[in-house]
């Protein structure tokens, strides 16, 4: 039995590289699956063609710069941001709350949700706890029923 066209380094050199085309339609020319052609590609080391790789805005999977993460928190795409994480990411609220302080938080500043809703992010929701320990005493004294639910916020006149 003949060798199949596609492993000969030469024909499919040409097909791929001279006659520019696409994996694809080698494979059907060749009654083959994209896979079948695509592993003899790279057995002969030949460059892989392709889209430049798109970002931001430009990608197709784009999402405006926002998601929702599994705990329930909007992240808001912010390089640069001190609080960023995951390629530039940062929680809705602590961006909320800068804004209105007109400064970045300190790292011990935890930004608390009145009505428990993480994705209400409206400045009359937030309240700022000045550490992570003033914040978890909190909600441990709420458990407890020891103290009543907060039902103001604190941006405007905090710090």
């Amino acid at each position: 039995m003949p060798q199949p066209l596609y492993q000969s380094r030469d024909w499919l050199e040409r097909k791929y590289i001279v006659e520019n085309m696409f994996i694809n339609d080698i494979a059907r020319l060749c009654n083959v699956s994209h896979a079948c052609i695509l592993k003899w590609i790279k057995r002969f080391g030949f460059p892989r063609k392709g889209q430049p790789i798109r970002s931001g805005s430009a990608n197709p999977h784009w999402k405006s710069g926002r998601y929702i993460s599994s705990q329930g928190y909007r992240y808001i795409l912010s390089k640069g941001h001190p609080r960023a994480i995951n390629g530039g990411y940062v929680p809705e609220h602590i961006l909320v709350a800068e804004k209105i302080l007109g400064r970045f938080l300190f790292p011990s500043e935890t930004v608390h949700h009145l009505d428990s809703n993480k994705l209400n992010n409206v400045p009359s929701n937030l309240y700022i706890f000045p550490t992570k320990q003033a914040h978890d005493t909190y909600h441990r004294l709420l458990r407890w029923k020891k103290i009543e639910r907060l039902s103001y916020s604190n941006l405007s006149t905090y710090g």
